[in-house]
C-alpha cells in the first residue's frame, strides 16, 4: 500500500431524495455545500477520492475537479429518471469495487453527496485503528437519542473527548478498514 491516508468513493446524483428539508434550491448547491465541508474535514491528510457520478450534468464533475487535485471520476448512465433505490444500489456496489480493488490505503470511506461536515475526520481515522472497532460512521440521527432506539446503543468509548457508540446500523456515509470490503 503506498503512503495515503485514506481512499474515498463519492457517491453523487444530480436528484434530491424526496425526504430531504428544502434547505438547499437545488441538488448542484447542496452537493457544492457538501463537498467544501468534506474538503475542510480531510484538510491535511493525503486522499485518494474516486467520484461515482450517477447521472449528473457535466457541471458537477467541474465542481469536483475544482476542489481536487486527485480525483477520479466514474460517470454512470441510466435511463431511470430522478432518485431511484435500484440506482442507489448499483453506485453502492460500484464504491465496493472501487474500494475492494484499490492499493492506495487501509482505511476507506463511502461517502454519500448530502453530508455535512462540521469538523475533521481525524478523530474518525484515528478512532478506526482501534482492534476493536470495524466501521464507524459520522453521522448520529437525533432520534437515536431520544427515542426507542437508544435501547440499542451497546457501548460508549470516549478517546480523545469523543464519545462514539455502538448501534446497529448507520447511513451510507462510513468508514471501515479495506479487509472488510
Amino acid at each position: 500500500m503506498s503512503d495515503f491516508d485514506l481512499t474515498i468513493a463519492y457517491r453523487v446524483s444530480p436528484f434530491l431524495h424526496p425526504s430531504l428539508p428544502k434547505i438547499f434550491n437545488d441538488k448542484l448547491e447542496l452537493v457544492t455545500a457538501c463537498l467544501l465541508s468534506f474538503k475542510e474535514a480531510i484538510e491535511g491528510l493525503k486522499v485518494k477520492v474516486y467520484v461515482i457520478m450517477d447521472r449528473c450534468p457535466k457541471i458537477y464533475e467541474k465542481v469536483f475537479k475544482e476542489l481536487f487535485e486527485n480525483v477520479e471520476i466514474k460517470k454512470l448512465e441510466s435511463n431511470i429518471a430522478g432518485w431511484s433505490w435500484d440506482m442507489n444500489i448499483q453506485t453502492f456496489k460500484l464504491q465496493l469495487e472501487y474500494l475492494m480493488g484499490q492499493q492506495y490505503s487501509e482505511i476507506v470511506m463511502f461517502q454519500e453527496d448530502d453530508y455535512l461536515y462540521f469538523q475533521s475526520i481525524k478523530p474518525m481515522l484515528e478512532f478506526i485503528n482501534n482492534e476493536n472497532v470495524d466501521f464507524i460512521s459520522p453521522y448520529l440521527h437525533p432520534w437515536i437519542i431520544n427515542t426507542p432506539w437508544k435501547k440499542f446503543i451497546k457501548n460508549r468509548i470516549i478517546q480523545n473527548k469523543i464519545e462514539w457508540i455502538q448501534i446497529p446500523y448507520t447511513t451510507s456515509t462510513f468508514m471501515t478498514k479495506k479487509i472488510y470490503c
